[in-house]
């Protein structure tokens, strides 16, 4: 069976300041009517009136609403990781209680300061081709969190297997994309940041048949016990 086809996102890439700065200025537009009017008024008109850039500025960059919006999905992934970089090599010697600690405070604050957006992206992704494109892109984000939470384990003598980094990336960010996606009022509460936090340090306790390994035998209780 031939793989699905995956559509391209956009029709031209900025490749100058000026031109990246337009685009901007039209994801900027975009994210102002999804939280001043909702993204039921998303379209390329009203796009166009909020950013002052013509219909076919909008043309010369995307294909259509829905191809603006999952560019915008992919610029967004792209600017999180960045931040998590950032957060995560501001203590490069940070035990992993620390790390997860950190991780997880990033990843629920985009979220929640994040969500209309996210919910707009999404629900825009009804293609087929569209859908594989985002699964694609969230790979990305998946993966890249798989290897933090691995190198931050390093640090205190663990060993995260690739099973356990696909199972512990996924876990985070399908927890906090169905949080988004159901408008829960929990992603506004420290509760569900703890749990998550709880949740990746529980699952680094090696037990009779765990993918971590390689550690001292009170450290993976210390993580715990110290993130609780």
């Amino acid at each position: 069976m031939k793989a699905a086809k995956v559509a391209k996102v956009v029709r031209r890439r900025p490749t100058q300041a000026r031109s990246q700065g337009t685009v901007d200025a039209i994801y900027e537009a975009t994210l102002q009517i999804i939280e001043r009017e909702g993204a039921e008024r998303i379209t390329t008109n009203r796009i166009s009136e909020v950013s002052g850039f013509s219909i076919g500025t909008l043309y010369q960059y995307f294909h259509d609403r829905d191809s603006l919006l999952m560019a915008m999905g992919i610029a967004h992934r792209d600017r999180l990781i960045e931040r998590l970089k950032t957060t995560l090599a501001a203590s490069p010697d940070q035990a992993s209680r620390e790390a997860i600690s950190r991780l997880v405070a990033v990843m629920v604050a985009d979220a929640r300061s994040n969500r209309k957006m996210l919910r707009a992206v999404v629900r825009a992704v009804t293609r087929k081709e569209m859908a594989a494109r985002m699964l694609d892109a969230m790979r990305v984000l998946d993966r890249y969190i798989g290897r933090s939470l691995a190198e931050s384990a390093g640090g205190d003598g663990l060993a995260l297997s690739p099973a356990c980094q696909f199972v512990l990336s996924r876990s985070l960010t399908c927890v906090l994309w169905s949080a988004v996606m159901e408008d829960s009022d929990l992603l506004d509460s420290q509760e569900l940041e703890d749990q998550l936090r709880n949740m990746l340090a529980a699952a680094m306790i090696r037990g009779p048949e765990s993918n971590v390994g390689h550690a001292a035998p009170n450290t993976h209780s210390a993580i715990v016990s110290e993130l609780a």
